[in-house]
């Protein structure tokens, strides 16, 4: 038997992986082996994900290995079980997805996925690509192309699973604790290998990894509104430079250094309001579609359709203007110090530090 968890990204997925990553062992003892594919999970099993999309990347040169890695798998009697768990997979191609049901015909299949209201889901994207410097646009511009991208994409690649794997293999419900087996996310996903907590503990040894259920935490929209900054500067130099790959490593690292720095001089900013009362009805409209999609492509359980109130006006579009001024300054002077920065045209260092610290 297969379990395939395949998403949704910013669903839980962190979370589950954290403890098949800390519990393999406990698991494989108890029945249900989270393989290795090539490389240990959770990165095996994303890079052999990626592996199956039409346009696996430069970096997949050694996409054949992990396809012949989950080949051995595929070859193993019908009775062994394996847990896989890669949000990728939910956007591999319909055709692709019909290779791997093919592959896996003489073996019984779970599909595993999960749904977060798309108002929170919207707001975790942002902070997400932001963080990793993957963003530089304001938050109602992402949430545009959220809404016409990623979102409008899901029926699509619901279809696309369901249809190559059969309705009856399908378990999907939303981070709601109210549809969780026992409240609880992890559990809820063992439950679709035949496992529970209790079980995989009576397993454990002490050689179980004592890191457990890695969570991707948001740091405070000041650190965001920080780390968008940089990259509204940084990111176009760099792509008409060439050399977006070639800096990736020290962007990167100066982008999390932002972040670390800011809420080392901010602290907890608190919350701050993102979305508007349009963009939130918008999002849960389309979520309770989806769900209710979701729930003709399965027997035997029904996710409740969800209702919300609105939030009330924002106040105001958060960004780098917002932050405080010492706090923008003090980002500015370690940014300088910086050998990335230091070794950049000096144009360009001039307009970071500037945007940065405001003056």
């Amino acid at each position: 038997m297969f379990i395939l968890h395949i998403g949704r990204n910013k669903a839980g997925s962190t979370t589950l992986q954290g403890y098949l990553s800390a519990h393999k062992q406990a698991m494989r003892r108890a029945g249900v082996v989270v393989p290795k594919l090539v490389r240990p999970p959770p990165a095996g099993h994303q890079f052999w994900a990626r592996s199956l999309r039409a346009h696996a990347g430069r970096q997949m040169a050694d996409r054949d290995e992990y396809r012949a890695a989950f080949a051995v798998l595929a070859a193993r009697p019908a009775a062994d079980r394996y847990f896989i768990s890669s949000e990728f997979l939910l956007s591999v191609e319909p055709v692709h997805v019909r290779a791997l049901a093919a592959e896996l015909a003489a073996h019984p299949v779970r599909i595993v996925l999960y749904l977060r209201d798309y108002p929170s889901w919207a707001l975790s994207i942002y902070s997400q690509m932001t963080k990793k410097g993957e963003n530089a646009d304001d938050f109602d511009t992402l949430f545009d192309r959220l809404r016409g991208n990623q979102l409008a994409q899901f029926p699509g690649q619901l279809a696309a699973w369901a249809d190559a794997f059969g309705d009856a293999a399908m378990h999907i419900r939303s981070l709601d604790p109210g549809v969780l087996k026992d409240g609880d996310l992890v559990e809820d996903a063992l439950s679709a290998a035949g496992l529970d907590r209790a079980t995989v503990a009576a397993h454990s040894g002490t050689d179980e990894d004592a890191a457990d259920e890695r969570r991707n935490v948001s740091p405070p929209w000041a650190a965001i509104e920080m780390a968008r900054a940089v990259a509204a500067v940084l990111r176009p130099f760099l792509a008409a430079d060439g050399g977006t790959a070639r800096h990736c490593d020290d962007y990167r690292r100066v982008i999390r250094r932002v972040v670390a720095w800011q809420a080392e001089l901010g602290g907890d900013e608190g919350r701050v309001q993102y979305l508007t009362p349009g963009q939130f009805g918008a999002a849960m409209d389309r979520y309770a579609a989806d769900v209710a999609l979701a729930n003709t492509r399965m027997r035997g359980f029904a996710i409740p359709v969800p209702a919300a109130a609105p939030p009330p006006e924002r106040p105001f579009l958060p960004s780098l203007e917002h932050v405080p001024a010492g706090q923008r300054r003090g980002i500015a002077e370690r940014l300088a110090g910086e050998a990335f920065v230091q070794a950049l045209p000096v144009d360009v260092r001039a307009a970071l530090l500037r945007r940065v610290g405001g003056g």
